[in-house]
């Protein structure tokens, strides 16, 4: 269980890391020198979702490998969800902010998700 939990906190770590960079780097290209620390929080928060995800499509092993991925899904998305529902509260969200985050949750989600299961099949 330990190790499960330190993986899961590593893997959140790589991606925080890698979505700071480039939005970093578009911020830095259109202009913007600085970021709040709000964003930064929302930013963790996502990768959290993120690096959960990743590691419930992992851990589950159903029949079907698309119910890996559907069962993963339907856990982490309302949490998505829900992270942009908390955000609104004390800062102003866009009215495209649900559609956005869920757009690309769930676009990296099949992708990453097609990816593990991919490689869950050779592994067997």
């Amino acid at each position: 269980m330990k190790k499960k939990i330190f993986t899961l906190l590593i893997l959140m770590c790589v991606i925080f890391t890698i979505v700071t960079f480039f939005e970093s780097t578009i911020q830095l290209i259109l202009g913007q020198q600085t970021d709040g620390n709000v964003h930064i929080l929302n930013r963790m928060s996502y990768s959290f979702i993120g690096a959960l995800s990743i590691s419930l499509v992992r851990s589950i092993n159903m029949k079907h490998s698309f119910f890996d991925i559907l069962v993963s899904y339907i856990i982490t998305a309302p949490l998505m969800i829900l992270s942009v529902y908390i955000t609104s509260l004390y800062m102003f969200m866009p009215n495209t902010a649900y559609r956005d985050a869920l757009f690309f949750f769930t676009l990296v989600f099949f992708i990453m998700g097609f990816l593990i299961v991919r490689k869950k099949k050779r592994e067997v």
